[in-house]
């Protein structure tokens, strides 16, 4: 098989452009349509099936795409590895998490990750899950940090920390006053089981007081006023909130589990399994505080 031809083919479905995928392999739109079907003929597979200003990539194409990611990652990595110490940590990881997830955590775990590697580029990229995901099938991302509230059986999974959804209010707030109403994001499973779980201790339903798409906003107005806001633990975790949130007296709680996810049949690059270790220690950490 040419691996520059197979080369070829990984650009193209990962840039989703021809065009994209001749600029960067620095050869002519005609090279790499030439390539892919020299490609298709020694595969003896259809991969790729063109329309008018598109391309989509058929089953066959999409095996073969995913076991080109694995052999260019690791022809990378075996590159760089030749040319430096044996021990030393160099080249890049990538990464994606979510926004809140990244506000409360990420520089911390970053800083440890750059004493142990200084010479690796850290690439992260912030989503939602569904974001997330797409990013690690099209290889955007070598892994996903996502919690286990939506579907994931189609990745491999580490798992990072456990920990829960609960209720956060300012430390103003005397921890007497009833709880009537409180401050939820939209349509979340988490928003669905908790508020049963009220009903069924209380005997009436938590109203909700306003419904912000956003942990970090929720977390905000909790601090500025004496509503009461429903938050994951890690979000509480940032050093602006440690002084002013507490948790409230409901003992009611949804877990959740936090997972490294990342492509099946894949092996995490030493860099990836560094960081990973890294985060798994300090969400450990912050757990056990």
């Amino acid at each position: 098989m040419n691996l520059f031809f197979l080369k070829y083919f990984h650009d193209t479905v990962k840039l989703k452009s021809v065009t994209e995928a001749a600029s960067a392999n620095h050869v002519t739109q005609s090279a790499i349509s030439q390539g892919i079907t020299q490609l298709e003929k020694s595969l003896s597979v259809s991969l790729l099936t063109h329309k008018r200003n598109s391309i989509k990539v058929t089953p066959e194409g999409e095996a073969v795409f995913e076991w080109s990611r694995t052999v260019f990652r690791n022809l990378e990595e075996l590159k760089t590895r030749l040319q430096t110490n044996q021990n030393e940590y160099v080249g890049q990881v990538s990464f994606a998490c979510s926004h809140s997830l990244a506000l409360s955590i990420l520089p911390e775990l970053l800083a440890k990750f750059r004493e142990l590697a200084p010479r690796v580029l850290p690439k992260v990229i912030f989503g939602h899950t569904g974001l997330i995901k797409n990013w690690i099938k099209q290889g955007e991302v070598e892994f996903g940090l996502v919690l286990d509230n939506d579907d994931l059986s189609s990745f491999s999974l580490e798992l990072i920390c456990s920990g829960a959804f609960r209720f956060y209010q300012s430390i103003l707030r005397p921890m007497d006053q009833p709880i009537t109403s409180c401050i939820f994001p939209p349509a979340r499973s988490e928003v669905h089981l908790i508020k049963q779980l009220f009903l069924k201790q209380f005997g009436y339903e938590i109203a909700t007081e306003m419904e912000i798409c956003s942990w970090e906003v929720i977390a905000k107005i909790i601090q500025l006023t004496s509503s009461v806001g429903f938050l994951p633990d890690y979000v509480a975790w940032c050093s602006d909130k440690q002084t002013t949130l507490q948790l409230s007296n409901l003992d009611l709680n949804i877990p959740y589990l936090l997972y490294a996810a990342y492509p099946r049949e894949e092996e995490l690059t030493r860099n990836a399994t560094l960081l990973l270790k890294i985060t798994r220690e300090t969400f450990t950490e912050k757990l056990t505080m």
